[in-house]
């Protein structure tokens, strides 16, 4: 199921989100909207079964947004939250058959009990109706519908019949095929559960910087995590390429704004439906092979495959030069390489992953001769995901190539190389508390086994990672709770517990009590609260 989140403060919708184990209790994806206005414009295009609604919020309250969902017919069960014990709006509630009316700040422990009550009641009104039918508008809206066609024609090389989609288009009308890139390897949604919101709101920003009085944004389809594909509908094949650059442009500086994720844009050629089919397919044939330049438009003249003829570097003067100490060395005329065959259009994906393959067996075979045997990585420097990131664009291979040369001079360079990279491990993971800290994680950081990691981590820490990364999270809660008049909730999201359930319970096993309770004996006054947080701030 899904569920949508409405606030109009930010910091109440992230506790929200963050806070439940939304998956255990059915839910699939999180939508979060700040307004009613928004709140309408997510239900219009995704199937929501569950609301978190506050009732105050400025222009349209939560009452007028149950009162649209009445009008519309929608059956979605609602959970209203208010600040204020007013006798008024408990029966506006009852009016609206909302399902349940609570009072802020509510118990995390209540609500996902509200939740659970929900989503048994959705279940029961959902199965007194037609469901294929009752979910019709979704799966035969002309956005659908759009969207379906397309994928069928372009994606599945199919040849849809109009008709069954109820669409009319005419066979010469013109689109604008346009490939939109995202940088997501900085800017990954936080869990699966954040991935719909994620992708709604960069959909509706693709399809808004599109949609103009010349011209409109046809469908967007998703292809890859981080491709897209936006279909551009013009009225003249003499569309000036200025005037899309510059709507690509403005695409750029929005992602950017908005969702804090850098994207690249490669602009196509027009060409009328009939003939659609055939040139997207050679535009995705020259896309698969070109590297992704993020932060720039690119306007693709023709759909040929450039052959390119690349010369690998002698890899044996780097082994020499690596082994006499000169990482530094190595660093510059790997970024000078790709520096000089990106600039004479001597890469493509296929080129640039035989260097970079080039590269690992070359820093492999080092560590092999100096008694550090490959069992230790297993697939760390041949991971598949890391590879296939480094071969997106330059500057992807040279920040990934470049830290795996750090690694190896670490190991070289350190009498005991074991102890060199859990110093490495326990430095990133005590700056970094209030994210997923995984094994698997933090060994692709220092390029190893996860395995071989906590082996070597429990033999130089004397305890495993898990327990290390837990009695460093209890120990700073301990000093927020003492030192500061934050929510507990508030603490447990500092701390890298997105579950307030689950970190009261394991506060509780490492302290004694709960964290309510360890601050009622040792939390500090007000004003030395306030004192001490602006010390910290």
């Amino acid at each position: 199921m899904n569920i949508l989140l409405v606030d109009d403060d930010a910091y109440v919708l992230e506790a929200l989100r963050k806070t439940l184990d939304w998956k255990t209790i059915g839910i699939d994806n999180i939508y979060t909207a700040p307004s009613v206005n928004r709140a309408k414009k997510i239900i219009e295009d995704i199937p929501i079964q569950i609301l978190i609604c506050d009732i105050e919020m400025p222009k349209e309250n939560g009452f007028e947004l149950l009162k649209w969902i009445r009008e519309k017919n929608y059956i979605i069960k609602e959970i209203l939250l208010t600040s204020y014990a007013e006798f008024k709006y408990a029966t506006e509630a009852i009016k609206f058959g909302c399902y349940a009316y609570a009072l802020k700040p509510i118990d995390y422990g209540q609500l996902e009990e509200l939740i659970l009550g929900a989503i048994q009641e959705e279940k029961r009104a959902l199965s007194l109706v037609n469901h294929e039918k009752y979910y019709e508008y979704w799966t035969t809206s002309i956005k659908m519908r759009k969207e379906q066609f397309f994928y069928d024609l372009l994606i599945n090389r199919r040849e849809p019949d109009m008709k069954a989609y109820d669409l009319k288009y005419r066979l010469e009308q013109l689109f604008l095929p346009v490939i939109v890139w995202c940088d997501l390897s900085k800017c990954i949604p936080g869990s699966d559960n954040g991935k719909g919101m994620f992708e709604w709101t960069l959909n509706n920003l693709i399809a808004e910087a599109y949609t103009t009085d010349k011209t409109l944004a046809e469908t967007v389809i998703k292809r890859n995590t981080d491709e897209f594909l936006v279909l551009i509908q013009i009225d003249d094949s003499l569309m000036g390429e200025d005037f899309i650059k510059g709507l690509s442009e403005n695409l750029l500086k929005k992602t950017e704004k908005k969702l804090e994720i850098t994207c690249g844009v490669t602009i196509g050629t027009i060409s009328a439906l009939e003939q659609l089919s055939r040139e997207v397919a050679d535009f995705f044939n020259v896309m698969n092979s070109r590297l992704v330049e993020y932060g720039t438009v690119t306007v693709l003249k023709n759909y040929r495959k450039q052959s390119v003829n690349v010369i690998l570097p002698d890899f044996r003067l780097w082994k020499n030069f690596i082994k006499s100490g000169q990482f530094e060395t190595v660093k510059k005329e790997v970024a000078n390489y790709l520096d000089r065959q990106n600039q004479g259009n001597n890469l493509d994906k296929d080129s640039l992953k035989k260097f970079i393959t080039g590269v690992i067996h070359m820093l492999m075979n080092i560590l092999n001769e100096n008694g550090i045997h490959s069992d230790a990585f297993g697939e760390a420097l041949f991971n598949t995901d890391q590879i296939n990131h480094s071969i997106r664009n330059v500057g992807n291979a040279k920040t990934d190539l470049g830290q795996m040369i750090d690694i190896i001079m670490n190991m070289l360079k350190s009498p005991d190389s074991d102890k060199s990279i859990i110093q490495t491990v326990k430095e990133y993971i005590d700056n970094n508390l209030d994210k997923e800290l995984t094994r698997e994680a933090l060994a692709e950081k220092v390029y190893l086994n996860q395995d071989y990691l906590a082996r070597i981590f429990k033999k130089e820490i004397g305890e495993s990672i898990v327990n290390y990364i837990t009695g460093k999270r209890i120990t700073i809660a301990k000093e927020y709770l003492e030192k500061t008049n934050e929510s507990v909730n508030s603490v447990a999201i500092k701390v890298g517990y997105d579950n307030f359930s689950y970190f009261t319970k394991i506060f509780k096993e490492r302290v004694g009590m709960t964290p309510k309770d360890y601050r009622s004996i040792y939390g500090i006054t007000n004003e030395n609260a306030a004192v001490w947080q602006r010390n910290v701030d």
